[in-house]
Order: C-alpha cells, then structure tokens, then sequence
C-alpha cells in the first residue's frame, strides 16, 4: 500500500522515514492516527506525515522537500481530517 502511494517518491520518502520522530503517534478521537517526522536540517528540508484513519483505513501522507510539498496522498482538493490539522501545520512550518 505505502509503495504505491508514494508512486515515484520512493527514495525521498524512504530518506524521510529515517529522520528522527519529531512527534510520536497521537490517537485522536480513537479514529485518527498520525506521526511526523524530520530531517535534522528541519522539516522544511525534508518532512514527513503520516496519517491513518482506522475507521476507513485510508492513508494520508505529505512529503515535503525544501519547503514545498513533494507529494500529498490523497492528492490535493481531498478534505482531510481537522485532527491532522496541527501535525500538518508544523511540518510545513517547521
């Protein structure tokens, strides 16, 4: 499943996945699973969310390289969950 979500992204996410954890797995409303981690250079450089919803078991990623986002999952235009809100925020703003 993770392999083709990040489709063409692999390496990049793979390097983003060895960062260090910047905030550990938060459970929100016992539905909403999300984690994000960062190169040590900071999350602008290269970060990493990962979002599960364990009701639908859909998936929800944000790559981000040099400040910009390198791949969203499920693809812009899609609302995605108000829980992830804040773990987004400081990855783009970290």
């Amino acid at each position: 499943m993770f392999r083709s979500a990040v489709r063409g992204r692999q390496a990049l996410a793979a390097e983003a996945l060895r960062a260090p954890v910047t905030a550990p797995v938060e459970v929100t409303e016992g539905r909403w699973l999300g984690a994000r981690a960062c190169a040590a250079e900071g999350c602008s450089r290269l970060g990493i969310f990962l979002g599960w919803d364990a009701r639908t078991a859909r998936l929800y990623l944000l790559l981000v390289e040099d400040g910009a986002p390198a791949l969203l999952v499920p693809p812009g235009g899609t609302r995605w969950p108000a829980a992830f809100a804040p773990q987004v925020a400081a990855l783009r703003g970290g």
